[in-house]
This record gives C-alpha cells, structure tokens and sequence, in this order.
C-alpha cells in the first residue's frame, strides 16, 4: 500500500505570535505549507444532523473573522494530529470573543480530542492551494489519460518542488473534489500571463460545472490543495501482484463517490453500472480494490441493476450512475472518505482474478509437463518456462475483457 509511517503536524515556537506548524513524516517534513491562523476551542455540544463527517459549525461572526481564501485544516497540539475541515455557519450559534467550533464525532476521533483537553486546538490554513476561475477543455492527447494541465507560473509554485503526491482538485462552491497523483499533472509550456487549468469533460462533471445542476465556475473556484497525508508517498507494490498483473491485466476506472442500495450498507460490496463493470472487465461477486489518496480498501462488486432505488437513495446526486459508485458507510471511513462528493479509484483486483482462474490451468500444466517430459524431453528449466508461456496464453481471455 505504501509508506504506514503516520504522517502528524510538528509544532516550533517562534519569537512572537502563535506556533510554526510543519508537515512530518519521520525524518521529512514540509514547511510553509500549514498557517496558523488562531486558537479555537470545542463547543460542548455535537454538531447534530450532519452526515458529512468533516464538516464543523462557526458562527456568523467568527467565520467572517476568518481568511475567505483559504483551505482550513484542525490541529491537536498535544498529539500533533489533524484534520481537514470544512467549516458552514450556523446563524444558531453565538458570535464569542473566543472562537468556538461544533464538530462531529468524526472529527473528535481523528483528532483524538479528549473532552477533558484544557488546551487550545489550531485552526490552520494551507497556503499551498490556489484557486482558478478560468477553466478551459482538455486537449485531445490528454483526455484519455485523465491529466490535469495547469499554467507554467501554477504548475512550478505548487506542484514542481512539492514533496506531496496527490492533490485534490476542489469545487469550492458546492465542495465536490477529485483526487490525481501529481505525474497526471501537466505543465503548459506556453501559456502568456493568464493562469488556467484546463479539465476534461469528465472532470468537469464531476466538479458540477458542467452537466445537470451544474454551477458557474467562476462563481465557485476550483481550488488545487495537497493531500497532507500523502507527503514523500511512494506506492509499494508486491512482486507477487506485480506478476498477476502482467497476467491478468491491470485496468481501472475513477468514478464519483455515492451512497449505496440500503441492503448494501451491512457488507463489503459496492455497486457500479454494468458498462463500468465490462470496462473494468470484472464479473458479479468479483473483488475490486478502491484507493482514495494514500488508503485502499479490497470489496466485492455488484452491479448496480435498479438505477430508481439508487436514485431514491442520492437523490439529485444519482442522476448519472455510469459515474458513480455506491459505497457502504463502514468502507469509505476506512478509505478516510469524510463527504460522498469526491471521486476514487476502481481497479480490478489482478490477485483476486489470477487465484479465481488457477484451477482452469490445472489441465493444461499437466498436459504441458507431460508432453515436455515424455515427448519433447526438455530440461526442467525449460519446461517451467514453457508452463508460463502456456499459463500466460490461457490468461489472454481475462486480459482481453477489460479496456484498457
């Protein structure tokens, strides 16, 4: 899966003011990314009927005290660790003359916040997000490989030396997001002065600027923020998948992030569209695995049959299920999904696939063994070798199913 070390904020003092907060992973750590901006305190009562399990209430006048422009991030001083949050005003809540938050469960658990906590958590704000108002297509040679292409000037103060591998690419109006690994972000070597990202038709619908309900883009920003969990991330992956891989075929999709059929919130499965499930050249029961940043998770898929329930079940939010992917409450808290508006990865499970159809080879082994010992009289090297030619063709139907 990658580096487990955990990755937590770093507080240093400094000669006046409030703390320097910087990103660490052991040894390594990035500066400037985090801005303190003040001391805040936890209301005593819960944040109640919210679903979206990052969302923090503020009053009107606490939030307008704030800095519009940033992303906000919560810090625990005594544990280092942190949340990123999305702050909505509450017109119930009293403006103080210190500022008060009203959380949610979730949030209290990832920080590890202790109700007894006399001090003060940080309010924090990433200073290496950017925000774009003038969105433009994708160019044709970049569409299929879902790339992002930003401005020269955007690209080499935020992506170019940044130790962090994924980014997320956010609505700032209606807080829909996508994430994308930092080599799917392009550099436009010629653009003049204007800054500019151009997305493609898939992107953009998933951010709501385009398609139904979709909202002006101007108006709502799209910002460009770090993943702080993935600083100096580097996927690891095992010689063993490796070679199912070359196998079986790797194949993936990024779909939208929605609420599954009511049965299905108790098990491990989520549901996608039949067409989505031919791309990905996956069967009913099959496993899949879903990464969402720096986390995954292995689940069993189902096909999404009855688009009315999964309509009731999202409302306006299911109206394009050849997009979307319903996934169980229990398995996005896993993958560290705080709100269903953000897109994850589906790949098909190479392992999973490779063990399914290993009894189908039994046969031909046998018969390739037998046929190289007694007819041919190959040495034992070369019979294994010619068992992994053989085994290699037998695979040709798995990797012939998926797209790509």
């Amino acid at each position: 899966m990658g580096n487990k070390e955990k990755v937590y904020v770093r507080l240093e003092k400094q000669a006046s003011g409030l703390p320097q907060t910087v990103i660490c992973r052991k040894s390594k750590s990035a500066r400037e990314v985090l801005q303190t901006i003040d001391r805040v305190r936890i209301d005593n009562k819960n944040a109640l009927g919210i679903y979206e399990l990052n969302v923090v209430l503020i009053s009107r006048g606490n939030f307008e005290k704030l800095p519009q422009d940033r992303d906000f991030v919560l810090v625990n001083p005594e544990n280092g660790k942190y949340d990123v949050i999305r702050l909505r005003v509450d017109e119930k809540m009293e403006d103080t003359e210190d500022i008060f938050l009203r959380v949610v469960a979730g949030v209290k658990k990832r920080l590890a916040y202790k109700e007894d906590q006399e001090h003060q958590l940080l309010l924090c704000g990433l200073q290496t997000s950017a925000k774009f108002t003038d969105i433009r297509r994708q160019s044709l040679e970049n569409v299929r490989d879902d790339n992002l292409v930003m401005t020269a000037g955007a690209y080499d103060s935020l992506v170019k030396d940044s130790p962090f591998a994924f980014f997320d690419v956010v609505n700032g109006l209606t807080g829909d997001s996508f994430c994308i690994h930092r080599k799917h972000i392009i550099r436009l070597e010629r653009s003049g002065n204007k800054e500019f990202i151009q997305l493609n038709r898939k992107h953009r619908i998933f951010l709501k600027i385009e398609g139904t309900n979709a909202v002006d883009a101007k108006e709502a920003g799209i910002y460009l923020r770090p993943d702080l969990a993935s600083l100096c991330y580097k996927r690891r992956r095992s010689q063993w998948s490796m070679l199912t891989r070359i196998f079986v075929g790797k194949s993936a999709l990024s779909l939208m992030c929605r609420r599954p059929y009511e049965c299905d919130e108790s098990a491990d499965v989520v549901r996608i569209s039949g067409s989505n499930m031919k791309l990905l050249g996956v069967e009913e029961i099959d496993s899949v695995i879903l990464r969402y940043h720096t986390r995954k998770v292995k689940c069993r898929v189902l096909e999404m049959d009855d688009r009315e329930e999964f309509a009731s079940m999202n409302g306006e939010n299911g109206l394009l299920p050849d997009l979307s992917i319903g996934i169980p409450a229990h398995i996005r808290n896993k993958l560290g999904i705080t709100y269903v508006d953000c897109a994850v990865k589906v790949e098909r499970d190479t392992d999973f696939l490779f063990s399914k159809s290993l009894p189908e080879q039994i046969i031909p082994l046998l018969l390739t063994f037998t046929t190289s010992g007694l007819v041919l009289d190959m040495n034992i090297v070369f019979e294994i070798l010619f068992a992994i030619i053989v085994v290699y063709l037998n695979f040709s139907s798995k990797r012939h199913m998926r797209s790509s």
